[in-house]
């Protein structure tokens, strides 16, 4: 399927399919590991054969160590995320105009190397600019202040708190982040749609 109609993912907890195994330490260069159940994580497709391939977490591309996430660690990482946005046309944004930062005091190294491995930036930017991302975020403020007779900029607010109440769902995380953008932005402020 695809294109620019393409779903959410549909799957939840009870969906009998479960996703694929990651070699977190790729068994080409770590075979050893290959079948030890502490190498194993779950990993969807895209983000293990479409981004992290036989990418090594413990040495950069130069083979130099570097520092990564373990993923079955308990410790909850610190971190945070911000997006700019720097677009005002939306009728036709690119991932160019947006620039993700990713933000950890505690685990920069870390995150550094989560970003690399999985393209998390590129891909954050990719989906504020998607019908199914940012441009359908952006159009929902706009439609439910007219529903409910608010201005742009409260609906924001109220995007903003709900998405908030449920970070993890429906990649709310990265709403939150989007629509932060475009409040810092002004992208909102007025009373019409024509303040974007």
């Amino acid at each position: 399927m695809g294109g620019p109609f393409s779903l959410f993912p549909i799957d939840g907890e009870y969906d009998p399919t479960r996703n694929a195994f990651d070699h977190y330490l790729p068994k080409g260069k770590y075979p050893f590991n290959s079948v030890n159940l502490a190498n194993l994580c779950p990993s969807c497709n895209k983000c293990n054969s479409g981004n992290k391939l036989e990418q090594d977490p413990l040495h950069d591309s130069d083979g130099k160590r570097r520092k990564a996430f373990y993923p079955f660690g308990n410790d909850n990482a610190d971190i945070s995320m911000s997006i700019k946005v720097h677009v005002r046309n939306w009728d036709s944004p690119s991932p160019e105009n947006f620039s993700v930062d990713l933000l950890s005091e505690k685990y920069v190294d870390e995150t550094a190397t989560w970003d690399e491995l999985f393209r998390i930036r590129k891909r954050y930017a990719a989906r504020c600019c998607a019908k199914n991302g940012g441009v359908l975020w952006k159009n929902r403020v706009l439609d439910e202040c007219q529903n409910y007779q608010l201005t742009p900029q409260q609906m924001l607010v109220a995007e903003i708190k709900s998405a908030k109440s449920a970070p993890w769902s429906e990649a709310n995380f990265l709403r939150v982040a989007f629509l932060e953008g475009c409040q810092n932005a002004g992208l909102f402020d007025g009373n019409s749609s024509e303040a974007i």
